[in-house]
């Protein structure tokens, strides 16, 4: 026997010795309780609308997956990370909190001394809403990296992952087919448009497809591209066959369709293309005769037809979308946030400021945009740094972190028409649940972890004894 197939081997025993000492010390109430609060989590993004009226603003008003961090803040600074991958990630994203931070901080100093360019105050309240969510995200991913994951545990997250996948898909279908209407899903929140804000549209606007996940149909198209990534990545780490990959990229797509946002489904289009190479023929057809089956008896119900017709409208708009004046209004934002730039050459290098977007206009519906005018060149190439590092991590894994990197790609194009991985209210706890599924798929261990322990317990000698004798 070679030298190689003897190292592979010991290794492979190696980590079995670890799984084992991880498997121990994951009986401990602290860790239980954490694993508990993480699936929790991630059932929560199913239901996104906030569960009372509580809070200085709309935007801040608690939802299910606030009271969650707010329960496993404490527990997720007590345990160690137990992933050197996890802590390269963690130590950019603590970095690109303090940049931010750091930011908002000479905001809000400029404003105090009266010599910020508005002052009018907005930016002060948009910046402290994105430090929020900024913590929030540093909190869920240190909980995330600190718990250790036994076989159960992994099998659990699966049947999690793609519950909660199948949850949204649920509500947007629902909310599609006037089955539940926001209306309804909202009921207990304040009806009046000065109190309820953003929210308001979501309960009399009546736009379908929103599901109960936001009033913004791109963080609705967003949150299932990324539930989609993440049940695709942790169900292929258990070798699931073709049939289900199909199944969940067809009912992805059908999905973000009904969402009417445009981006989103660009996005969920690119996700596809880049996850299709993994399926096998028969089952594409076989999932290509039922979606056209499925699409012969909506075409001859009327009730049905005429949604689809209307969302089929909205999406037809993509072709034409790249003229001017054809992406709502976002052309016109985009030339005004470029001459705000120019206004003041030295914004290109350190940024006017985190949140003052809101003071001198609006966001710029544009992610790189929004980075430059806010952060400068310098925050800009930090953001970049992080997600090279999320990039190189979720690639380290391979066929357990490719699905949520090709989410992540397809989350990208996004980023050309609205600020995607910025903590901005429209998309709430979008980036948390990024970073969530990011530390999942990172720790996540890979078959040979789980698969490479002997049939029986035995001692080193023994296995060395039984490794020279194959």
């Amino acid at each position: 026997m070679n030298d190689s197939c003897y190292r592979a081997k010991v290794g492979s025993y190696k980590r079995t010795l670890q799984w084992s000492h991880e498997r121990v010390s994951a009986r401990s109430p602290f860790q239980r309780f954490l694993f508990a609060g993480i699936c929790a989590y991630i059932l929560s993004q199913a239901y996104m609308v906030p569960l009372h009226a509580i809070g200085p603003s709309w935007a801040v008003w608690p939802t299910a997956a606030d009271l969650v961090v707010i329960v496993i803040a404490p527990l997720a600074f007590l345990q160690p990370m137990l992933d050197r991958t996890t802590r390269r990630v963690w130590e950019a994203l603590v970095i690109t909190v303090l940049v931010c931070l750091a930011s908002f901080v000479g905001l809000t100093v400029l404003n105090v001394l009266g010599l910020a360019a508005f002052g009018t105050g907005k930016g002060i309240v948009a910046g402290e809403y994105g430090i929020y969510r900024l913590v929030q995200v540093l909190v869920i991913y240190r909980a995330v990296s600190s718990c250790e994951f036994t076989t159960a545990r992994l099998k659990v997250l699966r049947y999690v992952s793609m519950l909660t996948f199948c949850l949204i898909c649920a509500g947007v279908w629902a909310t599609a087919f006037n089955v539940i209407s926001p209306a309804l899903l909202s009921s207990h929140l304040p009806q009046a448009k000065i109190m309820a804000g953003a929210w308001f549209y979501y309960m009399h606007n009546g736009e379908p497809g929103l599901g109960a996940i936001s009033y913004n149909h791109g963080y609705v198209a967003m949150q299932l591209i990324l539930a989609a990534a993440l049940a695709l990545s942790l169900n292929d780490a258990n070798r699931r066959g073709s049939v289900v990959r199909a199944a969940v990229l067809v009912l992805c797509m059908g999905s973000v369709f009904l969402t009417g946002s445009r981006a989103g489904f660009i996005g969920a289009a690119v996700f596809a293309i880049l996850q299709i190479a993994a399926i096998k023929r028969g089952a594409i057809l076989a999932l290509s005769t039922f979606v056209a089956c499925s699409a012969l008896c909506i075409v001859f119900i009327d009730p049905l037809a005429s949604l689809m017709n209307s969302a089929a409208e909205r999406q037809a708009t993509i072709s034409s979308s790249y003229e001017y004046g054809g992406l709502s209004g976002r052309t016109e934002i985009w030339d005004e946030r470029v001459e705000f730039l120019r206004s003041e050459p030295m914004r290109f290098f350190v940024g006017s400021g985190f949140g003052s977007a809101m003071e001198s206009g609006s966001n710029a519906h544009m992610m790189f945009l929004q980075v430059l005018m806010e952060l400068g060149l310098s925050g800009a190439l930090i953001f970049c740094w992080l997600g090279a590092r999320v990039a190189q991590s979720l690639g380290a894994q391979r066929g357990v972190g490719m699905g949520v990197l090709h989410g992540s790609i397809a989350l990208l194009v996004t980023c050309l028409t609205q600020e995607t991985f910025y903590p901005v209210p429209a998309f709430a706890h979008f980036l948390c649940f990024y970073f969530v599924v990011v530390a999942l798929v990172i720790r996540y261990p890979r078959p040979s972890a789980l698969t490479g322990r002997p049939a029986r317990r035995i001692g080193w000698i023994a296995w060395r004894n039984q490794v020279h004798a194959s």
